[in-house]
This record gives structure tokens, sequence and C-alpha cells, in this order.
């Protein structure tokens, strides 16, 4: 029974960020503080549900064989990684000219709840993880920002 309430809750974590996905990067150009609102959930909400879909997936497809801590470790950090920098990107997709504004709003602002869901997805696991996704979460947006400059 515990497994089929995890796989719904899997289930509908891939449907949000599938559904987020297309949301941010495919919809149409929104102005600056809508643009602003898409950057907030990929941090905050989209990082919550990527972990809990890492997590499951480590639970109850990866552990047989391998140690829990490495394959969740890795996975999260790639995870960190893309999604900020996938922050950045949506924060600088609006249609006015508001890029770098929204770059440092998102950039402080966000900062503080992506590092509360990273200490929390993180708890079992080295703190050098933590620190090092925490440090490089306002590089990794200016990255998506200077990404989004270059390619669109």
């Amino acid at each position: 029974m515990e497994f089929i309430v995890n796989l719904v809750f899997a289930l509908g974590a891939v449907y949000i960020v599938y559904s987020y996905y297309f949301f941010a990067f495919k919809g149409k150009v929104p102005q600056s503080p809508a643009a602003l609102g898409r950057a907030f959930a990929a941090p905050t909400l989209i990082w919550a549900l990527v972990l809990f879909i890492i997590s499951f997936i480590q639970k109850w497809a990866v552990s047989p064989f391998f140690s829990f801590l490495s394959v969740y470790e890795a996975l999260s950090t790639i995870a960190a990684v893309i999604l900020s920098v996938a922050s950045g990107w949506v924060a600088s997709r609006t249609s006015e000219n508001t890029q770098a504004m929204n770059l440092k709003i998102l950039s402080t602002i966000g900062l503080v709840p992506f590092s509360i869901v990273t200490w929390v997805g993180f708890m079992s696991g080295p703190t050098m993880v933590v620190w090092l996704l925490i440090f490089a979460y306002i590089p990794m947006q200016y990255i998506g920002y200077r990404a989004y400059k270059k390619y669109s």
C-alpha cells in the first residue's frame, strides 16, 4: 500500500514538473512580474518535487543495487544545477526589458527558499554538498541569464 501511495504522489509530481516546463519555457512570453513568479517556482516548488521524485526512484528502484546517498546526491546535485540555470533563464524570459532586474530580485530573494529546500533535501548527507549548491545558486542563475541573452 505504501508503494501505491508513493507512486501516486510521484506521478503527480512528475505531472507538475512536466506542466511547469511547458508553462515556463514554451508558453507565451510574460511580462516582468509574471516571469519573476515563474522563475521563483523553479528553485522552490519544482526543486522540492524533483527531490521527492529522486527519493522515490532511489527507494523503490535503485536501493537494492546502490547505496542510498550516492545515487540520491548525484541526481539531486545535477537537478539543483539545472534548476538554478533554468530559473535564471525563466526570469530573463520577459516581454519587457527587465531581465537584469528580475535576475537580481530572484538571486537575492530566491536564495532563502532554495537554501531551506536544499538543507531539508540533504539532511542525511554531507553538508559540503549543501554548501556547494548554495554557493553555486547565484552564479548558475547568471549563467541562465547569459544563455537566454545569447540564444534567444
